[in-house]
């Protein structure tokens, strides 16, 4: 139980709290430790989940960019009107990016005392700088999302060590890491594969531009008739409809399922009949410093993986912990190495769960609490 005179914690995003998992468990954590939780966003979907705190949307998330940035606008709007007759009863302000600057909304609390924690969980500024082509708005946006937006909160989260090492060169504050690791209540031991039966390949999560998912359904199409390989696929996003039809036109719809999006509390019903779980981003200078958490999922619910080998993941992963794949080549090879038995995948995922218990949620839920309570009023 929170000893903090105030225990309210208001929470900020542009977001939908039933699809976040790190914004979900951070409120439930939270509650179980005796705050309350009132948290602003926007609706991803109809089909809504009943929380143990209470949840205000704004509207259904737009699907267009450009009405997505719009909205962004009239979210920092919505918040400061909503949040303006509490600061006296609140203890803590979290603000989730993206963007980073849905921060600046809160900058009545902060003069009314009440700490504000902006939670960094990509590096909104390089997201979408690529996105835009306008050279003065990138500048602005910039200008916004580093020079102002970081400087504003009392203190920053982030989710990995390489994207905190990129926040120090932009800010002085000190950065809190909390890594997005799965909440499981202990280690699930998936199905044994069998050398020589069909391989099961598994994909959570965003189905946008850097995931690299494209590439994953072709790689599928492309593999020999005799090496029996299904993709499932769970998520959703700007790119489903052109996945899927592309799928239908490289007559790869048999191998490959779309599952839609799906809630984190369903994460390992619908890992559990798989044997490999697959992050095949893209690599540039954005997603270089990402540490996926798709991949601290499949650990946890009882997968080995497949992933591009980035620079966070294999300054976490050692190459006995995880099956790189770079190209096609390296796809198939791995898959074929594990159907004829010269793979083990009982080994990648022995060595993958060494890792990931060091960073399991149980031990950063601990430490997510005592910053929260450090800087709390």
């Amino acid at each position: 139980m929170s000893m903090n005179k105030c225990n309210k914690i208001l929470v900020l995003a542009y977001s939908d709290i039933n699809y976040d998992a790190r914004i979900l468990k951070q409120c439930l954590a939270l509650v179980e430790h005796g705050y309350e939780v009132n948290f602003y966003g926007v609706r991803y979907s109809d089909v809504q989940y009943e929380q143990p705190f209470k949840v205000n949307y704004l509207a259904d998330r737009a699907g267009n960019r450009l009405f997505q940035f719009i909205q962004y606008f009239i979210l920092m709007l919505y918040f400061f009107m909503k949040t303006i007759g509490e600061a006296r009863f609140t203890s803590v302000v979290m603000v989730h990016n993206m963007p980073n600057f849905l921060v600046l909304s809160t900058w009545y609390l902060k003069l009314r005392g009440c700490p504000v924690v902006l939670d960094i969980h990509d590096d909104s500024e390089l997201v979408f700088s690529r996105k835009f082509q306008n050279t003065l708005f990138k500048k602005i946006f910039r200008f916004l999302e580093n020079n102002v937006s970081l400087k504003s909160p009392t203190a920053l989260m982030t989710v990995n060590k390489q994207l905190k090492g990129k926040l120090q060169c932009l800010t002085t504050g000190n950065i809190h890491v909390i890594h997005n690791s799965p909440e499981v209540d202990r280690f699930i031991d998936g199905p044994t594969y069998k050398v020589g039966s069909p391989i099961k390949l598994k994909f959570i999560g965003n189905l946008g531009e850097h995931y690299g998912v494209e590439r994953l359904v072709e790689w599928v199409a492309a593999l020999p008739s005799n090496l029996d390989v299904s993709l499932d696929i769970h998520g959703d996003g700007l790119l489903r409809a052109t996945l899927e039809k592309k799928s239908r036109e490289i007559d790869v719809f048999q191998r490959v399922l779309f599952h839609g999006r799906f809630n984190p509390s369903q994460l390992q019903s619908i890992l559990s009949d798989g044997h490999i779980g697959i992050a095949p981003y893209d690599r540039n200078e954005m997603t270089d410093i990402l540490l996926p958490v798709k991949l601290l999922e499949y650990t946890a619910c009882g997968l080995a993986s497949m992933c591009t080998k980035l620079k966070a993941t294999s300054d976490y992963f050692p190459d006995t912990s995880l099956m790189y794949v770079n190209n096609y080549s390296d796809f198939e090879s791995a898959l074929q190495n594990i159907y004829s038995g010269k793979l083990s995948l009982e080994i990648f995922k022995r060595e993958s769960k060494a890792v990931v218990d060091k960073i399991s949620w149980q031990n950063e839920k601990l430490s997510f609490i005592l910053f929260i309570s450090s800087i709390g009023r």
